[in-house]
């Protein structure tokens, strides 16, 4: 589901959305749904630029202001703007784990990126991305952020890189806040940070700046 396009293989320019976006049935997980403000999935070189949502998104999975699902390493989302809403599944269920200001899963390239607003999830929740295997550059965030469980970080819930593929989040800051509500960190619940919740092999955090670092996070 796309405030716009539901799926993109070409190039979204100046684009502005608002409004609610929902989910209204209970899909199991294996449905790989993807919602987003502005596109629901982008595959192959797709493009989003110059854009912006201030939309409330109910997802069921792959859930992000501006995108719901990257599948591909030649996508681009770059000059953006979100200040959407996002609220993973039914009232009082958390459907699925991937939840980003920006997009929730993400393979492609993010570059000169904001998101604010408030994005609540499960697990996987970021303010640009809930996850990444694609770089950040030149990007902030100032969201509000409650997670129920791990992998939660300010810009980027987690990012991997692989054996042989490098990834970077580089010139980019977090001014918001982080909640985590599922109780104190323990061995299942530890990775939540002010940047990144986990960041995997060939990762890379280059001039990345968390402000206000002791007021962002919270356990509930």
């Amino acid at each position: 589901i796309g405030g716009i396009v539901g799926y993109s293989t070409g190039q979204v320019l100046t684009s502005t959305v608002s409004g609610h976006f929902l989910h209204t049935e209970e899909y199991p997980i294996t449905y790989n749904l993807s919602t987003g403000g502005i596109i629901g999935m982008m595959q192959g070189s797709a493009i989003l630029s110059d854009s912006y949502s201030n939309a409330f998104l109910q997802g069921a999975e792959n859930t992000g202001g501006l995108v719901g699902k990257v599948n591909s390493a030649s996508a681009i989302i770059r000059n953006s703007y979100s200040a959407a809403t996002l609220t993973l599944g039914q009232p009082g269920s958390t459907d699925g784990p991937y939840s980003g200001g920006i997009v929730g899963w993400n393979a492609g390239s993010l570059n000169s990126l904001a998101s604010a607003g408030k994005n609540s999830g499960d697990m996987y929740v970021g303010g640009i991305a809930g996850y990444t295997t694609g770089p950040i550059n030149n990007s902030y965030s100032s969201s509000k952020i409650i997670a129920q469980d791990f992998y939660v970080g300010g810009l980027a819930g987690a990012m991997i890189g692989t054996a042989t593929t490098s990834n970077s989040l580089s010139n980019s800051y977090f001014i918001g806040s982080v909640t985590k509500t599922f109780g104190p960190l323990d061995d299942s619940t530890k990775m939540v940070g002010g940047l990144v919740g986990q960041l995997w092999q060939q990762s890379l955090l280059q001039a990345a700046l968390l402000l206000r670092p002791w007021a962002y996070m919270t356990f509930q």
